[in-house]
């Protein structure tokens, strides 16, 4: 009913019509506003109520109790995906090189250049370069950051510089490398997307625009105020940096076209390596050249007598003149129904004024100033610089020696003696034919690894077959079976051979579907193909790679699921989130050296990294929650939720990674078989030899720390008296291993104790005043 009616015997009937008016006046003016507006503003209010919501939630003593006592696990995981330096967003004062290395001008050999002494960093802005991640009690403030912004600028002024040089000016070298210290600090949306699509939490549980509202949001993360610096650059003719990189030796890249038991030991280390370097770099959707630009900000070069691309106004300029010219061609052409009189005049139409005709002359004055800068193609890098600017994190894969004899043997004809450099272009053509050759060999001898589309119809049923055989193995392993693995084909240590019926009886025994079971004949049709007889029988160790194949096979369709996930990076943001320094155009006259405009960075830390999850878990539950339990639940049960989660696909990636590994080692193979064995030659090459691989960071995790999740490594220890240990007498719950008791209670939870001063701890930043800071420090 409307207008809504005012309750009886509250109003008179004289003042009736007035409530009536005054209902219908509201509704026009709601009416005559704009719907889209009005929407967007209710959305708009709706996420920054929310926001304030989760930001007020987070000083709760739960989750303030939950974030000091669970900090060490979150330190472990950040530190693994941790992919950005502070060191980066260090401008670097190129006078003071071009100063201690007069040599190194434009011409300067670049092997000179690489030998310079680095000069010292410039001092960690503000408090957030000193921080310790890891520490609960002590110092753990720095870990959250400022509020306030921190200005991070050169130490000397290069504009002076390059007046003091007198006519020309001195250029720094182009190789340097910018100093870092210490792993990964700081962690990019790149690096934090990735993390929650290899822990499910994408999309099972958050959105893409949500992960990044959440990411962008974070108001623990330090504001960096980078000035960007616009130094001198080297200015050469497109055409002779095409000259002088055509001078340069070419690589050989033929042994990469032979199969895998054709190639030597070195080239299949050269292969491996530059295909792990590779697939790190396709990881983080970025390139070779990427790297050096972030690890070497002068050695871009800039290009003169460079012409603009012609602006898109000066296109619909054209199309207009064209129209409008068969307008008048068409108005000088008398027709029936346009008096003579009018055509006889020969008037010709009143031209409009182009009012992008002065917007494309600006365009056009602008782009011809504009500066274009690219990485040099002569640019050459040795085997140090190499590993020193593309060095995935992780197990060293390869020694700087054995590196040197690979660039030795990628250019044979460079001088005996003397160090081998080579371009960084025709290095990124390596890394794309090495790992082209990398996956041509894993499908090259074995069916189980090679796309649906390849396969026919008895190898399809086979590699289905084995992969269902292979989970219902793991999922009685992962409910603690009492059967072992070993004795899953019969006594650990017989010689019984393995036939294809033997393989059916196990499956009908573990309850296998029946859809899944092949008939015996394409079994051992499908098992001859993976080192079984004609008859289908096999010895054990066949047998255990069979199954270590169809896991192997598992582990890469999830690995393509994760890269398809994270394919969402490459749509929304661009290919390289880096922005050199003084690698942007610029309307100044060439030569001259001056600050730009200053660029918002986040410095996005683990105080940040637990702000972000904990805020992840109570939008979850609090405002996505199925039940009115989960949407009700207090924040404790929340945050118990995620470590729950996180926990269990940690586990999850523990077991299999648990069971692949004994899968390897009752297949055995520990020496080179001969080649003439093509398949056992290439099982030994691709799984068992000690190769470059690159590990992706939930898989380092799972290695180096399979015991995360542990009270004993999860949560920081605090000392409790011994008359306070045991079971707390309030709550009747006991402490856990490290001493640490029930969030909400109040005798055993430790929050005063161990969560205050507020000004230590983590999330300290959520209540800080940036004006009353800024009244502080002055």
């Amino acid at each position: 009913m409307w207008p809504p009616l005012p309750p009886r015997y509250v109003i008179s009937e004289r003042g009736l019509q007035q409530w009536k008016d005054g209902i219908r006046q509201w509704e026009e003016e709601v009416n005559q506003q704009s719907s889209s507006h009005l929407r967007a503003l209710y959305e708009n209010t709706a996420r920054v109520v929310l926001g304030e919501l989760l930001s007020s939630q987070l000083l709760e003593p739960e989750v303030l109790h939950f974030a000091s006592r669970f900090l060490p696990l979150f330190s472990r995981i950040f530190d693994e995906y941790a992919d950005e330096h502070m060191a980066d967003y260090q401008p670097t004062d190129p006078s003071a090189l071009a100063s201690s290395s007069s040599e190194c001008g434009s011409d300067a050999p670049a092997t000179e250049a690489a030998g310079a002494p680095a000069p010292p960093a410039p001092a960690p802005a503000a408090e957030g370069g000193a921080e310790k991640r890891g520490s609960v009690l002590a110092g753990a403030g720095g870990a959250g950051g400022q509020r306030r912004p921190n200005l991070i600028l050169p130490t000397r002024n290069v504009a002076n510089a390059a007046s003091r040089g007198g006519g020309e000016e001195k250029l720094p070298p182009a190789k340097f490398l910018k100093p870092r210290e210490g792993p990964p600090d700081m962690m990019s949306f790149h690096a934090f997307f990735s993390f929650c699509v290899e822990f499910e939490l994408f999309p099972n549980h958050a959105s893409y625009d949500e992960l990044r509202q959440i990411y962008d949001s974070a108001e623990t993360a330090e504001e960096l105020v980078v000035a960007e610096l616009q130094i001198p650059r080297r200015r050469v003719t497109k055409e002779a940096s095409a000259a002088a990189a055509a001078l340069l030796p070419q690589v050989e890249l033929g042994f990469l076209d032979k199969p895998l038991h054709e190639m030597t030991d070195l080239e299949q280390q050269v292969a491996f390596f530059f295909a792990a370097l590779e697939t790190w770099l396709a990881s983080r959707f970025m390139r070779l050249a990427d790297l050096v630009v972030q690890r070497m900000p002068f050695c871009l070069e800039e290009l003169e007598d460079v012409r603009p691309p012609p602006s898109p106004s000066r296109v619909i300029r054209r199309l207009r003149s064209f129209k409008e010219s068969r307008t008048e061609k068409d108005e000088a052409t008398p027709s029936p129904s346009t008096p003579q009189g009018e055509a006889s005049r020969g008037e010709a139409p009143k031209k409009r004024k182009d009012p992008f005709l002065k917007e494309g002359r600006k365009n056009s004055a602008g782009n011809a100033g504009q500066r274009v800068t690219q990485l040099p193609p002569s640019l050459t890098l040795s085997a140090s610089e190499l590993l020193e600017i593309a060095s995935p994190p992780g197990q060293r894969l390869i020694s700087t020696a054995q590196l040197e004899q690979c660039f030795a043997m990628l250019l044979p004809t460079a001088p005996k003696g003397r160090r081998v450099e080579i371009t960084v272009y025709q290095l990124d053509k390596v890394l794309t034919k090495a790992k082209a050759a990398r996956d041509r060999a894993i499908v090259a001898d074995c069916f189980m690894l090679k796309p649906e589309q390849m396969l026919s119809s008895s190898e399809r049923a086979t590699r289905l077959f084995l992969e269902a055989l292979d989970e219902k193995i793991l999922e009685r392993e992962s409910r603690g079976g009492s059967s072992r693995l070993e004795s899953f084909f019969g006594p650990a240590h017989s010689d019984q051979e393995v036939s294809a019926g033997t393989f059916i009886q196990k499956a009908v025994s573990m309850a296998l579907s029946p859809d899944c079971i092949p008939t015996e004949k394409d079994l051992a049709t499908g098992l001859a193909q993976l080192g079984a007889r004609s008859n289908g029988t096999m010895s054990r160790q066949v047998a255990f790679r069979a199954l270590a194949l169809a896991r192997e096979h598992r582990r890469r369709q999830k690995l393509q699921l994760t890269q398809a996930r994270s394919t969402l990076l490459a749509q929304q943001v661009k290919r390289s989130t880096w922005v050199p320094e003084g690698s942007r155009p610029t309307s100044a006259a060439p030569g001259l050296a001056s600050f730009g405009q200053p660029q918002i960075r986040k410095a996005f830390r683990c105080a940040a990294f637990v702000e972000c999850l904990v805020k992840l878990a109570l939008h979850r539950l609090g405002a996505k929650g199925s039940l009115e339990l989960q949407r009700g639940a207090p924040t404790w049960w929340k945050c118990t939720w995620l470590l729950n989660h996180l926990g269990m696909r940690f586990v999850e990636r523990v077991q299999t990674n648990r069971h692949q590994r004994t899968l390897r080692n009752l297949v055995g193979e520990e020496h080179p078989p001969v080649k003439l064995q093509e398949l056992d030659f290439w099982w030994y090459q691709m799984h068992l030899t000690n190769r470059p691989r690159y590990v992706f960071p939930l898989d380092r995790l799972v290695i180096s720390t399979p015991d995360l999740f542990e009270p004993i490594k999860a949560e920081a220890k605090i000392m409790v008296s011994e008359d306070r240990r045991g079971t707390c007498p309030e709550c009747q719950e006991q402490r856990s291993p490290s001493g640490w008791g029930t969030p909400g209670c109040l005798g055993c939870s430790e929050i005063e104790s161990f969560c205050l001063p507020f000004e230590g701890h983590i999330f300290a930043p959520l209540v800080r005043n940036p004006d009353v800071a800024d009244t502080k420090s002055t």
